[in-house]
């Protein structure tokens, strides 16, 4: 008979603690509270017999005289003294209570074939089942739940990761691109130093020489390594410019590459596809690139000549179901 444990359920110990009123030392219902646990406790070994080995009438009488009781209980916890004929409401309850309860141990007890302890023992077992069932089900929603922070957190760890690198390169592009600017204007600035020395080194050299060739040389050639100095001076002021420069591109290059990363993985829906643009991410950032300022051959890393061992590195990284 299910459907009278159904009618148990919502039942319970602190419902009929509020419901007896111990507070009002006149018109409490201790005493119908007590009559009412003993109609569960049969109510409760009923549960478990079959319904098609009994008198039909008897279930109906059961089940009607449950409801009865569980519509008393209610009236007890809304009970309050203020209400008009506190005390015949009060009287009612308690006769009905135990008419119910006579009805029970009169009519219903005898058809009940196990005993009340086993019946108990069986709907707290049934309980915990349930409760076992529930607490199954919030362990499988709190693992759902603790697999997407693991994924949150190691896309935010990407983030990071991603955001911190990108900063990084950003800082070391401006300073090349400082450090480019101050070669730039030392190079200029080397230039007509050099202009103006070589005019008035040139124009040092005593015009009575310049008819005799061996005397010409021979003043000219001090004149000619002083200047060779200033040009091979001013040569590394201007490849300092030019590597300053490169790396200037490479930085910005780099930065922009981690900037826009998390934008392309989430615009791609297939694993592999994602795997493809990591290994591309891993390619912008460490192969050399041309920037015009300097002339190197590009480097080969491993995204070029081994997309087979990134992809399975990627793949042997992704959680397993």
């Amino acid at each position: 008979m299910r459907d009278i444990f159904e009618l148990l359920q919502p039942v319970t110990d602190e419902a009929l603690d509020v419901a007896a009123h111990r507070e009002n030392t006149e018109l409490h219902f201790t005493q119908a509270i007590i009559q009412l646990k003993v109609i569960l406790r049969l109510a409760r070994a009923l549960s478990q017999e079959f319904e098609d080995e009994m008198p039909s009438n008897i279930a109906q009488q059961a089940r009607g005289s449950l409801n009865s009781a569980l519509m008393l209980l209610d009236q007890m916890t809304e009970f309050n003294l203020q209400q008009p004929s506190a005390v015949d409401a009060h009287h009612n309850i308690q006769t009905a209570m135990q008419n119910e309860l006579n009805l029970w141990i009169s009519t219903v007890r005898p058809h009940i074939r196990g005993t009340v302890e086993v019946a108990e023992l069986a709907a707290d077992l049934d309980a915990r089942i349930n409760e076992a069932a529930d607490l199954q089900s919030a362990v499988r929603r709190l693992t759902e739940q603790s697999q997407g922070l693991v994924t949150t957190a190691a896309t935010l760890a990407a983030d990071m990761a991603a955001g911190n690198l990108s900063t990084y390169y950003s800082t070391q592009a401006e300073n090349h691109r400082k450090a480019a600017n101050r070669f730039l204007a030392g190079a200029a600035a080397g230039v007509v130093a050099l202009a103006v020395v070589a005019g008035v080194v040139l124009s040092s050299i005593p015009n009575s020489d310049k008819d005799d060739l061996t005397d010409y040389l021979r003043h000219l050639s001090p004149r000619v390594f002083v200047l060779g100095l200033g040009l091979y001076a001013l040569g590394v002021v201007v490849r300092a410019y030019r590597a300053n420069a490169h790396l200037r591109v490479v930085n910005e290059h780099k930065a922009n590459a981690l900037k826009t990363f998390r934008l392309f993985q989430e615009s791609a829906a297939e694993p592999g596809t994602r795997d493809l643009i990591t290994a591309e991410l891993v390619k912008a950032v460490f192969a050399a690139d041309e920037t015009g300022f300097i002339d190197s051959a590009p480097d080969r890393t491993v995204s070029d000549g081994q997309a087979g061992l990134l992809a399975l590195i990627a793949s042997n990284a992704r959680p397993r179901s």
